[in-house]
């Protein structure tokens, strides 16, 4: 009886935190399926020879969406119950975000915070994945102005 209690739980719990997993995993992939789905769009609407800026503005709004992948994926890891607490993967999340942004635009996400710090000794745990939306919502409003 209680082998067969042990393995019922045994059970339960390891189908349990597969589901989380795959739940985690379809999330994950949802952002990246969006984020493939807007650079088409991005690519594809804007009509590049209306005005000779829409090809720097079509592929800055490109970089921020590949800015919002890696600010959005520092948060996912870095908030809620199962947040990471690995020194090294916090670094990593943040030297990947400090990759793509220019100074100014590090300096925006995390405000007064040294470029060069590590994400494990931030006063921020995160920046805000709205910013980035709210930048690239903004070039394309700029784009539109343009063409």
């Amino acid at each position: 009886v209680v082998g067969f209690l042990v393995c019922f739980l045994t059970f339960f719990k390891t189908q349990t935190a597969y589901a989380e997993h795959l739940s985690a995993h379809s999330a994950v992939e949802d952002v990246l399926r969006e984020s493939r789905r807007l650079g088409v769009m991005v690519c594809t609407i804007l009509d590049w020879d209306v005005h000779p800026d829409i090809k720097r503005i079509a592929r800055r709004i490109l970089r921020l969406i590949v800015v919002q992948y890696f600010v959005t994926a520092e948060f996912l890891q870095r908030t809620g119950p199962n947040k990471t607490t690995n020194k090294k993967k916090m670094d990593r999340l943040r030297n990947d975000v400090k990759l793509v942004t220019g100074p100014e635009e590090f300096a925006l996400l995390y405000p007064e915070e040294n470029r060069e710090l590590p994400g494990s000794m931030s006063k921020y745990r995160h920046a805000n994945p709205i910013h980035v939306m709210l930048w690239i919502q903004m070039m394309l409003m700029d784009a539109n102005k343009k063409g």
